[in-house]
């Protein structure tokens, strides 16, 4: 049995969440000295002080795109699988049919647009960037007019979602560690479809697609 994701819980106890990247510690000589910008010319400020600073617009196709754009696993997968194919299959399975509930579900892993993600078992170990992914996340969330922060209840959900979707990637998409036992996944079943991989302009326009049935009414 892997027990990879229990020892994640154990350091994230172990390691402070609240670790927030000071500029002037950086050497640097304004929090905008760090900026990124999108393919539609937006900008994000990683180093902001305020959320409301941290992006000079949110655009839902800037996240399509990024997201389209990133594999899953960090890449450990067989077949090219997108973030944005992975978030629509996650809004497909949450058990909840309100549209709210199915955007967020959607954005779920909106953050990476932005930040790309790092592996679970090494976020614990980066407190700083834990912070800012919640940061920005939350910051998706109040422009597109969902509640900062899930509420317990909506969190278990959506998460109960992604580890369907998450064992069914391990299923169609990683041949050789298929058939791997992981620890706190005993009783979680995946999708009975399988997975069929698309391709990122594809997997974008799918995710634009949902973005627009989810917010039309």
């Amino acid at each position: 049995m892997n027990h990879d994701h229990l020892a994640t819980e154990v350091i994230s106890q172990a390691i402070p969440s609240n670790a927030v990247v000071d500029w002037k510690h950086l050497g640097l000589s304004s929090w905008k000295d760090i900026s990124y910008k999108t393919v539609k010319g937006n900008i994000f400020y990683p180093l902001a002080p305020d959320d409301d600073l941290m992006f000079s617009n949110i655009d839902i196709e800037d996240i399509a795109i990024g997201l389209s754009n990133k594999a899953r696993f960090n890449g450990q997968i067989d077949f090219f699988y997108s973030v944005a194919q992975h978030s629509v299959h996650v809004s497909d399975l949450v058990r909840c049919p309100m549209l709210k509930v199915r955007l967020t579900a959607l954005l779920h892993d909106a953050a990476e647009y932005v930040l790309g993600d790092l592996n679970t078992l090494l976020k614990p170990l980066f407190p700083a960037f834990r912070v800012l992914e919640s940061r920005v996340q939350m910051q998706i969330h109040r422009h597109f007019g969902l509640e900062p922060e899930t509420s317990e209840f909506l969190h278990k959900e959506i998460k109960l979602a992604d580890n369907r979707a998450v064992l069914t990637e391990k299923r169609d998409l990683r041949e050789k560690t298929r058939n791997d036992v992981w620890a706190g996944y005993e009783h979680i079943r995946p999708d009975t479809a399988r997975i069929m991989p698309l391709s990122p302009e594809v997997a974008k326009r799918l995710f634009l697609d949902r973005f627009e049935q989810f917010t039309s009414e």
